[in-house]
């Protein structure tokens, strides 16, 4: 088959979630047989537009787009449908609910392709967003439920929400992870070097920089901890992440760390620096306040390290396959009792890490989600049912 991907920032994944997901799934795909083509944007794969390159066996087709906070998925996503059109693909695989305002586009001029939605996360819901970029996000998600014809969920929390809200009866395929190799003791302790920490000595929080990401919840609860308990005086907090179009946020956050120097802006990390990071961290914080399905979560575990996360339920669910611990979101004090716990513990946490690594690579490997999605793009590709079907029923599921 012929796949087009959209709604994507581009491969290969540095920052984001669904970036990963996607990268993840092509390269599998590909391997597989299928031949599919990833649409990127200039600003984030550092590529000139309407360059074309291959990444592991993935076409990469770069596109202009509009880059500034409201604009640049949208401006990008009409690009790329208009470019897989004129190819004429198998599949449209539409990523995310802004993206899949578009979808209506190939069920009107291509019938004859299969298209899909993956329905990544409550977008609406995060605090960098206005009331009207929340209006158009849920257009976004009514046109996730309505155009395709089929809707992924990557979490059932996102599937309840579908089903109550749109009456729409999505598919739950998750996000996996993938085993990286163990990182070299030596170029471990490099990496920590050039930081100036400590293995087993620092929380670490890894995330893009944005509020609903809710970091400013773990500065203050780590300066909430590091007062009450000086006798962890050198533990620290590491927040490796950057800006994505909220600079002012970004600001905000240097402004609560207070010049303390155990809170550590590493900004964005990839590669086996960030490989490093994990393994050598005490344990894993994720406060946020909205996810779909945390990837960042799985890495983390994938590398045998507890995370501590908010009791949103797309956190609920991970952890309640897996384990980890749990605060209250948004409370600081909660998220604090739960840092002096995880070092009152801490000669425990290996041994619960392994348990929990055991359980991520049982539960989500990419390996058995590319071959879910893959049997979704199967079903009526191509068929003479789908050719057939009137385009005046694309909004009726």
């Amino acid at each position: 088959m012929r796949i087009a991907m959209i709604g994507a920032k581009g491969v290969p994944a540095t920052v984001g979630g669904v970036e990963r997901h996607v990268e993840e799934l092509a390269t599998r795909l590909v391997a597989s047989g299928d031949v599919v083509t990833v649409y990127g944007r200039p600003w984030y794969t550092k590529r000139a537009p309407w360059s074309v390159w291959m990444q592991r066996g993935v076409r990469c087709v770069i596109l202009p787009s509009i880059a500034t906070k409201h604009w640049d998925a949208i401006s990008h996503t009409l690009f790329a449908t208009i470019h897989a059109m004129r190819e004429r693909p198998d599949v449209y695989h539409f990523h995310g609910v802004g993206p899949a305002l578009l979808a209506f586009l190939p069920r009107c001029l291509h019938p004859r392709a299969r298209v899909i939605v993956t329905f990544h996360c409550v977008d609406r819901r995060h605090a960098k967003w206005g009331w009207f970029a929340r209006f158009v996000l849920m257009a976004g998600e009514w046109a996730a439920c309505r155009f395709p014809h089929e809707t992924i969920a990557v979490s059932e929390m996102i599937r309840g929400y579908c089903r109550e809200r749109y009456r729409c009866d999505a598919t739950v395929i998750p996000n996996g992870i993938t085993v990286a190799p163990l990182p070299d003791q030596t170029a471990t302790e490099e990496v920590l070097a050039s930081f100036g920490l400590q293995p087993q000595r620092y929380f670490l929080l890894v995330a893009r920089l944005v509020p609903h990401k809710a970091v400013h919840v773990a500065i203050d609860a780590f300066r909430v901890f590091r007062r009450e308990h000086p006798e962890y005086d050198g533990v620290a907090l590491v927040v490796v992440g950057g800006s994505a179009f909220t600079d002012a946020y970004v600001g905000e956050l240097s402004m609560r760390a207070g010049g303390d120097a155990a809170i550590h802006f590493l900004g964005p990390q990839y590669g086996s620096t960030l490989q490093a990071l994990f393994h050598a961290c005490l344990a894993f914080v994720h406060p946020s306040m909205s996810e779909g399905m945390p990837i960042v979560v799985l890495e983390a575990a994938a590398a045998g390290v507890v995370p501590i996360v908010s009791d949103i339920p797309e956190h609920r669910e991970v952890v309640d396959r897996i384990g980890g611990f749990l605060f209250r979101v948004g409370d600081v004090h909660d998220c604090a009792r739960m840092l002096t716990f995880a070092c009152i513990v801490r000669s425990s946490l290996p041994q619960v890490g392994r348990a929990i690594q055991a359980a991520v690579l049982r539960c989500y490997h990419w390996d058995d989600i590319a071959q879910t999605t893959q049997q979704r793009y199967r079903v009526g590709c191509g068929s003479a049912a789908i050719a057939s079907e009137p385009t005046l029923r694309l909004a009726i599921r």
